[in-house]
């Protein structure tokens, strides 16, 4: 029978902090009632009556108050995203930013939040982040007050509807974009589309393929694909993908035309180029098409 009870509990997935003024010894049976209870679940404790650390928070305790600074794993060697990848501009600009201002709410003491930012900036300068950049975000967030950051309410973008547009990232294309925020508007000629039109829409981008996904394969290669018997050992059997035994390529329909399943119209696909590897056709008329899309038996 446990007879103690934390004076205070949160926790985020597995990771639990307590509060507990009962001693050592009953904190010590608590722990044994709860490695009791399931046989597959199992509690580790970290006791400390001066610090203890949660998530990325090392939590102080002085004279019955409580006071926070950042906590870092040792095995964090904080290798922050290169200057020079190739990811959007607004990604690599934002980092710097999101990082001072975690810092900033994490720390309750200013000295704490001064100590870590140069220790980040060192670690954004070794990644090929510009001086001017880091100077000019510190100071933008080292301005702002920690109450003002923790209690900031959620403002009316993050509250509206949004809809996503996710492509492959590729540096300097910016076809695809332009073209659907040129011709949005297009979906509020239609009571069955009006609603969608007034969303908030967000484009979003997916990792293209790199050198790593080439010179490293999750698996090994099934060997009766790559050494076919008999008589296909003298001949090349692999199909427009590079591939031995595709099932989709011979139904690619390779015409260069689009036809919608909804209307019957037909459209053609004036420009063909391959972008590393990959096959992709650019609409000549997107405003036809996103009319077709519209079209009811209203209009």
């Amino acid at each position: 029978m446990i007879h103690a009870a934390p004076d205070f509990f949160v926790r985020f997935l597995d990771d639990c902090l307590i509060g507990w003024s009962h001693g050592h010894k009953k904190f010590d049976e608590f722990v044994d009632y709860l490695n009791n209870c399931h046989k597959s679940i199992k509690f580790t404790a970290e006791v400390s009556e001066i610090s203890v650390p949660f998530l990325d928070l090392n939590i102080h305790i002085d004279g019955g108050d409580l006071w926070t600074d950042l906590y870092c794993k040792p095995t964090d060697s904080h290798n922050y995203l290169h200057f020079d990848s190739a990811h959007p501009e607004h990604n690599k600009l934002s980092l710097p930013y999101s990082q001072y201002l975690r810092l900033k709410r994490i720390c309750s003491r200013n000295e704490d939040f001064l100590k870590h930012s140069q220790m980040i900036t060192f670690h954004f300068l070794r990644r090929g982040y510009p001086k001017t950049l880091l100077s000019r975000t510190f100071d933008k967030v080292k301005n702002k007050s920690r109450e003002e950051i923790l209690n900031k309410p959620m403002s009316k973008k993050e509250k509206d509807e949004t809809v996503f547009l996710i492509t492959t990232y590729i540096p300097g294309f910016t076809a695809m974009k332009d073209l659907v925020n040129k011709n949005w508007g297009i979906l509020s000629r239609s009571s069955t589309t009006k609603r969608l039109s007034e969303v908030r829409l967000i484009h979003g981008y997916c990792r293209p393929k790199n050198l790593r996904d080439d010179l490293v394969k999750a698996k090994l290669p099934n060997l009766k694909d790559s050494q076919p018997s008999g008589k296909a050992l003298n001949c090349d059997t692999r199909n427009k993908c590079k591939t031995l035994n595709c099932k989709y390529c011979a139904a690619l329909d390779r015409s260069g035309r689009i036809t919608s399943t909804f209307t019957g119209c037909s459209y053609f696909a004036r420009k063909k180029c391959d972008m590393q590897k990959y096959e992709s056709y650019i609409l000549h008329n997107m405003q036809d098409m996103l009319n077709a899309i519209c079209r009811t038996n209203q209009t």
